[in-house]
């Protein structure tokens, strides 16, 4: 049996779907060139780079993301 979403099923639904969902994050400039700074210091100080996302708690394309935008 298939259900449909109709009346007030799909309000119900939708709220559901935002708990359950993420928040996404979004970083201002001068808080990613911060992040990118103590990246840096913690690569030059010998940290694994998935160590390194970790502690900024970003994901791996975000941060290739960010060196492409901001790196010099």
């Amino acid at each position: 049996m298939v259900r449909t979403l109709c009346g007030s099923d799909a309000p119900k639904l939708e709220r559901s779907r935002a708990h359950t969902m993420a928040k996404r994050r979004r970083h201002t400039s001068d808080q990613i060139i911060h992040k990118h700074a103590e990246a840096n210091t913690l690569l030059a100080g010998g940290a694994y780079r998935d160590e390194v996302w970790r502690h900024l708690q970003i994901a791996e394309t975000t941060w290739h993301r960010w060196l492409a935008k901001y790196a010099a």
